[in-house]
């Protein structure tokens, strides 16, 4: 029997083969926080930190906090979220922020091993606010770098180290567990990758396109 390519599937590979290739977009990637490490700590601390870049404006990424542990601790709320990017800080301005918290430099995460280790970068919770972050509000803020961000930025970024926590760029303090206590949730830019170029794309797709008809020659 003759093979037969669907006609939909010659005009995908046609629009794929005549994609031009351009530079590769804005950053975009995930990582999750856990914790607590210590041997106190609590369990099953979990936080989603997301970073997307601007595709308009290379000097801008857009960074979500999500608390993910309503299953377990419904009430949690996050006091303050320290980051280390590429030094030094005075290139960094952090705008938008929502809910209210107050953006620093070189703060003292609280709780963070019980020692004087710092963050590059940390947004706090003013004492007493209501409107925390929660599992519910995510932190949302803009950070503006004052030349385009690179992947290095978060990949070389140093971590903050402590004997109970170890080494980390970045961590959270969690308040509203069990009994009152508050927790850390740390970890890395381990994630960190960029969207695929259009070029990588035409790869990926005429990859796709040629084990379907192979596929399709078998059965017939």
């Amino acid at each position: 029997m003759r093979n037969l390519i669907p006609l939909a599937t010659i005009s995908g590979l046609a629009l794929l083969c005549t994609a031009t290739p351009t530079s590769a977009g804005p950053i975009s990637f995930q990582t999750l926080l856990t914790g607590d490490a210590r041997s106190d700590g609590h369990d099953g601390l979990k936080v989603m930190v997301s970073v997307l870049g601007d595709a308009n404006d290379p000097t801008i990424t857009k960074w979500t906090v999500d608390l993910i542990m309503d299953d377990t601790y419904p009430s949690a709320r996050l006091d303050k979220f320290g980051f280390n990017l590429v030094s030094p800080a005075n290139q960094y301005s952090v705008l938008d922020i929502s809910p209210t918290y107050t953006a620093g430099t070189h703060d003292q995460l609280q709780g963070y091993g019980g020692g004087n280790v710092k963050f590059l970068l940390t947004l706090d919770d003013p004492n007493g606010s209501a409107n925390d972050a929660t599992n519910i509000t995510s932190l949302t803020f803009a950070l503006k770098k004052s030349t385009a961000f690179a992947l290095t930025d978060f990949l070389n970024a140093p971590g903050v180290c402590s004997n109970e926590l170890g080494c980390n760029q970045m961590a959270v303090h969690i308040v509203g567990l069990n009994e009152g206590a508050g927790g850390i949730a740390s970890g890395d830019y381990g994630n960190v990758a960029p969207v695929p170029e259009p070029a990588s794309m035409v790869l990926l797709g005429s990859g796709a396109i040629a084990a379907a008809l192979a596929r399709r020659r078998r059965k017939v």
